[in-house]
């Protein structure tokens, strides 16, 4: 699995936070991630790290949401690969 691409994407509220957005391949499926990310850790983030808010979607897919609490946890072994891999490079 591997990251092929992030990137920044317009913030418009300086200091709150910057979203960014991540492309993920895994299994010849690409994953889209679209996170909130802090400079530290927070309760709110996903195991307390800096990541509030996070949806991941393959197509049209929702597959998981989470917004400073799981609304949509990762159901399957693929989707929580793909969750991993954020939280081990961003989170």
């Amino acid at each position: 699995m591997k990251i092929k691409s992030i990137k920044n994407l317009k913030n418009p509220f300086e200091g709150f936070g910057q979203w960014k957005e991540a492309i993920i391949e895994h299994k010849r499926k690409e994953y889209k991630v679209t996170f909130k990310q802090f400079e530290e850790g927070s309760e709110f983030g996903i195991n307390e790290g800096r990541i509030s808010k996070l949806t991941i979607n393959c197509g049209k897919a929702k597959l998981a949401n989470y917004d400073r609490g799981w609304d949509i946890e990762p159901a399957d072994k693929d989707t929580k690969a793909v969750l991993e891999v954020i939280l081990d490079n961003e989170g």
